[in-house]
């Protein structure tokens, strides 16, 4: 039997859920926003009377439903009533980033803070070296904020309340001297943006060149990441700020960002394995005709997830485990196979009803 299911430690993208038993069981949550759930924590498979499950990348200002799940040893399972908790609102968030170099005020009176190396909990740079120069840049007029520089790094991190974002990327260069020198990739939140990226082929050298992208961060750090071609990738500055949530409805079809994705990709679905709702995320370069389409293992199609003329961008669907006529399918091992008119792709998942 469950007693005193509780929810403390209440963050904008974070709980911590309690409960007891009266005999010694294994623990899990579902949760959602609303009883249909659609998200299962990890199974913490350690036979206890008192039960502890942390839920983090929550949203900000949102309320959750909740209910509880212990198995004991002789398989008997116990499932609770609903509960729910609201996260609190957070903050307007606002970092600006002088990479490479000093604080910085700029002609409009914005503060650019120093560089620094990231720490849990706060924001930085994820290696790197600085290089900095005294020549005029144009297209700006802040040249000190382009003269400066962190090179050859892995990315920057920031820790941020659950929400959309817009970060603005700031470039110029200021050692390479033709086209092809230098050119990088740039992913946010695990997403190409910037592919193929060469400053000094878009304007030359000692040029500013700004690059603006939406994102949705749903695990509390903001991921910008950068990945070598030719010579090292480079960094001038960097703005991140808040500007709207995107609240995601279970089983209901979203748009990640605004940003357009480089590639054509088909994400492996989560939670893997699942055992009531899964999603899978995919990314269009450009507008087209998209199906997904799940088989069981005999190669048999049981569920059109997606079949219609999408636009660039990331987007997601639910699949709650049912074939096309509502049944609730049997656990066991299925493929969902994305289609489009340039790229097909499967992979594989288990359902544990």
């Amino acid at each position: 039997m469950i007693s005193n299911v509780s929810a403390s430690n209440i963050t904008a993208n974070s709980v911590t859920i309690t409960w007891d038993t009266d005999e010694v069981s294994d623990s899990q949550v579902e949760y959602g926003l609303d009883t249909n759930y659609v998200n299962l924590t990890s199974l913490d498979s350690n036979l206890v009377t008192f039960h502890v499950q942390e839920i983090k990348g929550l949203i900000a200002d949102t309320t959750y439903y909740y209910r509880v799940i212990s198995r004991d040893g002789s398989d008997n399972v116990s499932v609770s009533g609903y509960f729910r908790f609201t996260t609190p609102r957070w903050s307007m968030y606002l970092q600006r980033v002088n990479s490479g170099g000093d604080t910085y005020t700029d002609s409009k009176g914005n503060v650019w803070s120093a560089d620094q190396a990231y720490t849990s909990g706060s924001w930085g740079y994820v290696g790197g070296r600085t290089y900095s120069r005294i020549d005029s840049i144009t297209n700006t007029a802040d040249d000190q904020l382009y003269q400066t520089e962190r090179h050859s790094l892995t990315g920057y991190r920031f820790t941020v309340p659950n929400g959309r974002y817009q970060v603005d990327l700031h470039f110029a260069e200021i050692y390479c001297s033709r086209v092809g020198q230098r050119i990088f990739d740039v992913y946010i939140e695990d997403n190409l943006v910037l592919d193929d990226f060469d400053i000094y082929a878009l304007v030359g050298r000692n040029a500013a060149l700004v690059r603006t992208f939406e994102v949705d961060v749903v695990d509390g750090i903001l991921d910008i990441t950068f990945g070598q071609e030719v010579e090292n990738p480079k960094i001038s500055a960097i703005e991140v700020r808040s500007v709207a949530f995107s609240k995601r409805t279970a089983g209901k079809m979203f748009s990640k960002a605004s940003v357009v994705p480089g590639v054509f990709k088909l994400s492996q679905n989560y939670p893997n394995p699942f055992n009531s709702n899964t999603r899978i995320e995919y990314q269009l370069p450009k507008a087209c005709h998209v199906t997904i389409s799940i088989f069981d293992v005999q190669g048999r199609k049981v569920r059109d997830l997606v079949d219609n003329y999408l636009s660039a961008g990331y987007h997601a669907i639910y699949w709650d485990g049912k074939d096309n006529d509502g049944n609730t399918l049997s656990s066991g091992i299925y493929f969902y196979q994305f289609v489009s008119n340039e790229h097909r792709e499967i992979k594989r998942m288990i359902f544990l009803k």
